[in-house]
């Protein structure tokens, strides 16, 4: 009977319930392809923070990439290593006094 379990390069065993995307703008170059990750929402988490009626109903998060393997597309809009980055707007979701947390999402 054939061994139907791949191996990543590492050694360990791959899930085959998940499914690497590749995005288009890799694919057709030709030169490199680079993985894919469709996020549709997440959550920022902020703790020692103190809560009151003054905490922000929203946090604008700014990313600026580092290398050229990073492409983030927020929205319809890429950023690449030659951009000066891209932002999105978290609305604030929970806000807890008691734990001094509080959530933000996007999504």
């Amino acid at each position: 009977m054939e061994n139907s379990q791949e191996l990543h390069g590492n050694g360990n065993l791959v899930d085959p319930g998940l499914k690497i995307k590749r995005h288009s703008l890799y694919q057709s170059g030709g030169k490199f392809s680079l993985p894919w990750i469709d996020t549709r929402v997440f959550y920022i988490r902020i703790s020692n923070f103190k809560v009151d009626e003054s905490t922000h109903e929203s946090l604008i998060l700014k990313h600026i990439p580092l290398s050229p393997e990073t492409l983030l597309e927020v929205n319809g809009v890429r950023c690449s290593i030659d951009s000066e980055g891209v932002s999105c707007l978290l609305r604030r979701d929970r806000a807890y006094k008691k734990s001094e947390e509080v959530t933000f999402e996007h999504g």
